[in-house]
């Protein structure tokens, strides 16, 4: 991911540097940056309380936040990520990963995250994002993209196959369901936002 980052910004003729880090604990200078965003990536880290304090340091004053969170998604799209609940571990059945409870469960839950991270004007837009599949194969290759491949790999080889299946029936069920006949859902994305106070 990274080379290819850098491989894309070079043939863009951008100048930028592209490293490997901690995000929760990054080794980067203090009160160096204008600007730090996160795309979907705080509900992941270990220690996600922690990590806007650690993000705020590097900023200088004034600096700006913008983090990138999931919002709820079509209840029926719900049944297709249920099939995997038995095969996950603890780490990723965890509230601020399925975004339904915790910090991670609301706008104002995400926005005190960065209130108590040092941020004032912090404000919460969101928007759908389309998520669409033309079949079962399409949506597979999907989940071999995103985090999903993760839940994927934890089903048992012998399972795979009639775990598919199953996933199949009910990925048409969400045609049935979709006025416009497709299959998929609308995830809802949040971005918070805020500035750094003065030191």
């Amino acid at each position: 991911m990274v080379a290819a980052a850098a491989d894309n910004a070079a043939r863009e003729g951008l100048s930028v540097e592209v490293m490997i880090g901690d995000a929760g604990d990054p080794d980067l200078p203090t009160g160096s940056f204008d600007i730090v965003t996160a795309s979907l990536v705080l509900f992941f880290l270990p220690k996600p309380v922690a990590a806007p304090s650690a993000w705020g340091e590097l900023l200088v004053d004034g600096g700006r936040i913008g983090v990138s969170t999931f919002g709820a998604y079509d209840a029926a799209w719900e049944p297709v990520d249920a099939i995997f609940e038995p095969y996950l571990p603890p780490d990723l059945r965890d509230a601020r990963i399925t975004g339904k409870q915790g910090p991670f469960g609301s706008d104002e839950g995400v926005e005190r995250l960065l209130v108590d991270a040092g941020f004032a004007d912090v404000r919460t837009a969101s928007g759908p994002v389309p998520v669409w599949f033309d079949g079962a194969d399409h949506w597979h290759r999907w989940t071999k993209s995103t985090g999903q491949r993760r839940m994927g790999e934890m089903v048992p080889e012998a399972e795979r196959a009639a775990v598919q299946a199953s996933a199949g029936r009910l990925l048409d069920d969400t045609r049935r369901q979709n006025p416009d006949h497709r299959i998929g859902f609308d995830q809802d994305v949040r971005y918070t936002v805020g500035r750094r106070r003065n030191r």
